[in-house]
């Protein structure tokens, strides 16, 4: 890789299989993470206390998007165990993206979401973009039906031209 180049064949290979690992451990973090707020939000919940927003930022300092983030980050990897491995592998980005309770309310990002469980979008840019280009196919497609759908109802309408009056009013 050219990132590596000012380095021996050896040292690129170590520095390799670190960067593979430090990822790992990283990918592992956030994984736990989800796990453990998850719990909290749960034990909160269920003692009747609505402060877990408010633990969450104040005493963690983490935004509460971050960790509703990881919190559905966390169950999707949990509810998917035979491709955990896979899910862990995605930038955390992506997966953020994909398991946000909004995306399953379109199915332009459903088709986007599968699209990354299949393996086919593996980032978070060629995530958006595809869904750019799937709502800018679907938006043509629509308008295409509208003018088709004008163009029939305009056919199929019989212009009458009303006759000039002949008749002379007195």
């Amino acid at each position: 890789m050219e990132r590596l180049e000012c380095v021996d064949e050896v040292t690129k290979e170590f520095l390799l299989k670190k960067e593979k690992r430090i990822k790992n451990v990283v990918h592992d973090a956030y994984t736990l993470i989800g796990k453990e707020l998850k719990e909290a939000q749960q034990t909160l919940a269920k003692n009747g206390y609505g402060c877990f927003q408010e633990w969450v930022r104040t005493c963690l300092g983490i935004g509460v998007n971050k960790a509703y983030g990881l919190i559905h980050r966390y169950e999707f990897i949990n509810k998917n165990p035979t491709i955990a491995d896979y899910l862990e592998s995605l930038p955390v980005s992506l997966l953020y993206e994909i398991t946000k309770p909004s995306v399953e309310m379109s199915e332009l990002r459903l088709k986007a979401k599968n699209a990354v469980l299949k393996g086919e979008v593996r980032t978070l840019k060629a995530f958006k973009d595809l869904i750019k280009t799937v709502e800018t196919k679907a938006s043509r497609s629509e308008s295409k039906a509208v003018i088709d759908k004008l163009t029939k109802d305009i056919k199929s309408r019989s212009i009458v031209v009303p006759a000039k009056s002949t008749a002379h009013l007195s």
